[in-house]
């Protein structure tokens, strides 16, 4: 067994990555058309894979009962895959969008101040309240020039850009 000999050689932390739903995998569904046609997986494959995972989580206990000092994280991969899987809309972008707003927000932000200084070498972001010297929102002396803008929508939970 590896982890012995690692232990041996005086590794102490380990992390164990438990195996993922089999039988999602495309080249498993292709091998089992029936299911597949009906939406469903390679259930057999997906058995043995939790199969192993349990086998795995027990060896890992025993090792630990074993070895002094043994550190382990055992992952629980499958479980985690499962749930995306069969909930799909619990993991949405909600996040990566709010995320995703305030960068592009910042790199707007930075793009027109890097125009000013471009446009004016004697450019002070201090000489007014929204960062042009002249009063237009865009800083552009006709209030005509505007950056690049990105517009994010949320719509039934599908990103729109």
């Amino acid at each position: 067994m590896y982890t012995a000999i690692l232990y041996e050689k005086g590794a102490r932390k380990f992390g164990f990555l438990s195996l993922s739903p089999l039988g999602c995998l495309p080249a498993l569904r292709a091998a089992n058309p029936d299911e597949s046609n009906k939406g469903g997986y390679f259930e057999a494959a997906s058995s043995l894979a939790l199969a192993q995972n349990n086998a795995l989580s027990n060896v890992v206990t025993s090792i630990n009962q074993v070895f002094k000092g043994f550190l382990y994280s055992n992952s629980n991969f499958y479980d985690w895959l499962q749930e995306k899987i069969t909930n799909p809309t619990n993991y949405e972008f909600q996040r990566q969008l709010i995320a995703l707003t305030k960068n592009v927000a910042a790199m707007q932000a930075s793009a027109e101040a890097s125009r000013r200084r471009r446009r004016h070498p004697d450019y002070d972001e201090d000489e007014s309240e929204d960062g042009s010297e002249d009063g237009s929102e865009d800083g552009s002396e006709d209030g005509s020039e505007m950056g690049p803008t990105v517009s994010v929508m949320m719509t039934t939970g599908k990103i729109d850009i």
